[in-house]
């Protein structure tokens, strides 16, 4: 399972530096039920700063690790992609094949 989330904003947005970016992500995961073991890591994606994290989901009789990017392709443009899927070369590819950008 993976999905994206864009969110188009009216204005442009603060950005925040990746340290804030990963502490902002690790800080939401953590709220979730279910959810521990969160770990987050800054990393360039599509050529601006972003921030990966895992954790490990154990509810409903599953456990599982649960992997999100989320980085902001231009101030009014934010992306989050939700895995169940390591990242591993495949996720990998498939970020570097992935661009997001505003069309007319």
């Amino acid at each position: 399972m993976a999905t994206f989330n864009i969110t188009e904003y009216q204005k442009n947005q603060t950005l925040p530096t990746p340290d804030e970016m990963g502490s902002i992500l690790k800080y939401a995961l953590e709220q979730l039920p279910k959810i521990s073991d969160v770990q987050t890591n800054s990393q360039i994606i599509d050529g601006v700063n972003g921030s990966i994290a895992s954790g490990t989901f154990d509810g409903y009789g599953l456990s599982l690790e649960a992997y999100v990017i989320m980085y902001n392709p231009t101030p009014r443009l934010s992306v989050v992609l939700t895995s169940t899927y390591p990242w591993d070369e495949g996720t990998s590819q498939l970020l570097n094949t992935t661009h997001v950008a505003k069309t007319a």
